[in-house]
C-alpha cells in the first residue's frame, strides 16, 4: 500500500499549476527518446544533411508545418475545457499527468501491441497494467507470459481496447462462440459417428442441478443452460483426447467442427434440425436493463444474434435492473424454452452512473433452478471505482476511500470477482488519455473461442499474454502507447485505496456535496431541482430544471 500520495501533483492542474514539471517530463522523455535515436548504430550515415535544411523547400515545409501546428492549437481551444471545475457534463476526465507523460513516451516509439516481438516493452507494460487491473476488480491472477496449451489452473485473461463499445462487442462474441460449442460437438459426432472412437462419444456434461448425462444424449435447452465452467471443461477435455489422438484423426476433427465461427448461425441451425428434427434450435437472448448503452445493439447487429434478441429487464426507482423483474425474464425464458446467452449487469450506467445489483445476478446465475447464463459486467464508467475497497480485511477509518459510496455499492463493486467478465474504460474513471478501453474475462481459456492465427506469422506454443496477442483479439492493432500511460499510471498511483481509491473517493464525495446542494436549492426563484434516480451510486446525476409555470414534459422540449 503506498504511503505517501498526494493527488495536486498527479495532474497538470485545472490552471496549469503543475506545468513547469510538466515541461521538465516531456522535454526529458524527448531528449531521451532522440539520444536513442542517435545511438542506435551511430555509424550509420545521416539521412537528412545539414545542408539541406537550409534550403528554400525544406524551409517553406518546415515554415508550413508551423503555420498550420498554431491554426491547429487555435481550433482546439474551441473544445470542450475538461481541465476546469466548471466543466461537468460529460463521462470525460483530465488525464492524470503519469499517463499522460507516458502517452506520449510510447508514442514516440510508435509501438504496436498485436504481436510482441515488434512491441516487446509495451506489450510488457500492458500485462502489467492488465493485471493490475484484474487484482482491482477481484479476478485470479493473469496469465503469465508462457503457459502451456490446456493448462489447468485459476488465471483471468484480459487486454486493452480503444474502448467499452469494442471491448463489449469482443465479450459478447467470445460468449457466443463459447455458449455454442456443446451443440457443435453434439452435431459432430452425430454427422460423424466416427469420431467416437477416440473417446468423444464417451463424454459427459454435468447441470447446474449436479445431474449428469451423455453429450449426445442431452437436447439443445440442455446444453445451452450449462454453466459456463461445464463448458471450460468439456473444451479442455476435448482438446486432451484430441492431443492423445492420431494427427490425422485430430486436424479431421478440428477440419470439420461445425462451430459458430466456422459455418455461421444460419447453416449451424440448418444442420442441427437436420440431424435431430425432433429437438428444437431456439435463438438465444441477451438480457440488460432499460439503461444500456446502445453499444449492446450494435453488439448484437455484429454478431448476428439480432438486436431484437437483447431483452430489457426493468429498473428500480434509482435506475438499478430489478432483481424480480430479472427473476421474471429468466423463468419466461426458461418456460419458453429460450436460452439466456448472457446477462449484463451495469457498473455505472451512462445517464446516472447507477449500480446493477449484481450481487443478486450473481445469486440467480447459481441458482441450480434456473438455466445458466454467462453474467458479464458492463463495468466501463464504474468498474474503476472497485480500486476504492479495502481487501485486507483490517479495520477501515471514517475517511477511508470505500466510505464515500453506500454499503449498497460497495457489495457490488466486490461482486464484479465473482462475474464471468467485465469491461470498464481506463479513458474515463482510470483518468487515462483515448483511446483506452479494457475487457478482462474471469477464465483465460475462453479467449480460445475467437482465436485466429496470422500466416505470416511464426507459429508458437506460447499460449501466455505474449507472442502473438493479436489472435485472442478482435482489434488487429493497438497501440502501445496506451499500454504505456496505464503502466505508468498504475506505478505512480496505485489501483488502491491510498492511490486510484483516494481519487475517486474525493470524486464522489465532491459530486454528492454538488447534488445535496442542487436539492437544497430547488424551489428558489421558482426553478425545481428534479432528479432521476435519486441520490446517485457513484459520480453522475441526471436531472431536468423546471421553470415556473412548467406543468408537463412537453413544454421543457
Amino acid at each position: 500500500m503506498q504511503e505517501h500520495f498526494d493527488y495536486r501533483a498527479a495532474f497538470i492542474g485545472p490552471q496549469g499549476e503543475n506545468a513547469d514539471e510538466v515541461e521538465r517530463l516531456v522535454l526529458e522523455v524527448l531528449r531521451d527518446h532522440i539520444m536513442w535515436r542517435r545511438n542506435f548504430h551511430p555509424e550509420d550515415p545521416r539521412l537528412i544533411a545539414e545542408w539541406s535544411r537550409s534550403e528554400r523547400p525544406f524551409r517553406e515545409t518546415t515554415s508550413k508545418l508551423r503555420d498550420s501546428l498554431y491554426a491547429v492549437l487555435a481550433r482546439l481551444k474551441r473544445g470542450a475545457p475538461l481541465h476546469s471545475h466548471r466543466q461537468l457534463a460529460h463521462m470525460v476526465t483530465d488525464p492524470s499527468l503519469p499517463s499522460l507523460v507516458g502517452y506520449f513516451a510510447g508514442l514516440l516509439y510508435n509501438q504496436n501491441n498485436v504481436v510482441q516481438e515488434a512491441s516487446p516493452e509495451t506489450v510488457r507494460c500492458e500485462r502489467e497494467f492488465i493485471g493490475a487491473l484484474a487484482q482491482m476488480v477481484g479476478f485470479p491472477p493473469l496469465i503469465g507470459q508462457h503457459a502451456a496449451p490446456l493448462e489447468v489452473g485459476e488465471h483471468s485473461f484480459g487486454h486493452l481496447t480503444s474502448g467499452g463499445t469494442s471491448a463489449n462487442m469482443e465479450v459478447l462474441w467470445t460468449v457466443r462462440n463459447v455458449r455454442f460449442f456443446p451443440l457443435a460437438l453434439r452435431l459432430l459426432l452425430k454427422e460423424a459417428p466416427e469420431f467416437a472412437s477416440i473417446g468423444l462419444g464417451d463424454l459427459e456434461i454435468a447441470r447446474k442441478d449436479g445431474e449428469s448425462g451423455e453429450l449426445g444424449r442431452a437436447s439443445a435447452t440442455d446444453l445451452f443452460a450449462l454453466p459456463v465452467d461445464e463448458i471450460v471443461r468439456l473444451k479442455r477435455n476435448t482438446g486432451l483426447l484430441l492431443k492423445e489422438a492420431d494427427y490425422e484423426v485430430a486436424a479431421a476433427f478440428r477440419s470439420q467442427l461445425p462451430t459458430v465461427r466456422r459455418v455461421g448461425l444460419a447453416e449451424l441451425r440448418e444442420r442441427y434440425q437436420a440431424a435431430f428434427p425432433s429437438d428444437s434450435f431456439p435463438t438465444p437472448v441477451v438480457l440488460i436493463s432499460r439503461a444500456a448503452h446502445y453499444c449492446w445493439q450494435k453488439a448484437m447487429d455484429l454478431t448476428g444474434l439480432g438486436s431484437t434478441n437483447l431483452r430489457h429487464v426493468a429498473v428500480d426507482r434509482h435506475v438499478r435492473m430489478d432483481p424480480a423483474a430479472l427473476l421474471g425474464a429468466l423463468e419466461t425464458a426458461s418456460g419458453d424454452n429460450t436460452p439466456v446467452l448472457m446477462t449484463v449487469s451495469i457498473c455505472g450506467t451512462t445517464e446516472t452512473t447507477s449500480v446493477d445489483p449484481l450481487v443478486a445476478v450473481n445469486q440467480l446465475r447459481d441458482d441450480p433452478d434456473l438455466p445458466a447464463f454467462w453474467h458479464h459486467t458492463d463495468g466501463a464508467f464504474g468498474a474503476y471505482f472497485a480500486s476504492m475497497l479495502d481487501r485486507t480485511g483490517h479495520p477501515l477509518e471514517t475517511d477511508h476511500p470505500s466510505h464515500a459510496v453506500s454499503g449498497y455499492v460497495r457489495e457490488q463493486l466486490r461482486a464484479i470477482g465473482a462475474c464471468d467478465s467485465v469491461v470498464l474504460d481506463p479513458h474515463k474513471m482510470g483518468f487515462m488519455p483515448y483511446p483506452a478501453g479494457a475487457l478482462l474475462f474471469r477464465e483465460y481459456s475462453v479467449r480460445d473461442a475467437i482465436a485466429y492465427d496470422a500466416p505470416y506469422l511464426a507459429g508458437e506454443a506460447e499460449a501466455g499474454f505474449g507472442g502473438f496477442l493479436g489472435r485472442w483479439t478482435l482489434e488487429g492493432s493497438r497501440p502501445g502507447a496506451a499500454a504505456v500511460a496505464g503502466y505508468l499510471a498504475q506505478k505512480v498511483v496505485p489501483l488502491e485505496p491510498s492511490g486510484h481509491g483516494q481519487l475517486l473517493g474525493n470524486c464522489v464525495r465532491a459530486h454528492r456535496v454538488l447534488f445535496d446542494l442542487l436539492v437544497k436549492r430547488s424551489g428558489e426563484s421558482g426553478v425545481t431541482f428534479l432528479p432521476f434516480g435519486g441520490a446517485p451510486d457513484l459520480t453522475g446525476t441526471c436531472f431536468v430544471l423546471v421553470p415556473p409555470h412548467v406543468s408537463h414534459l412537453s413544454q421543457l422540449n
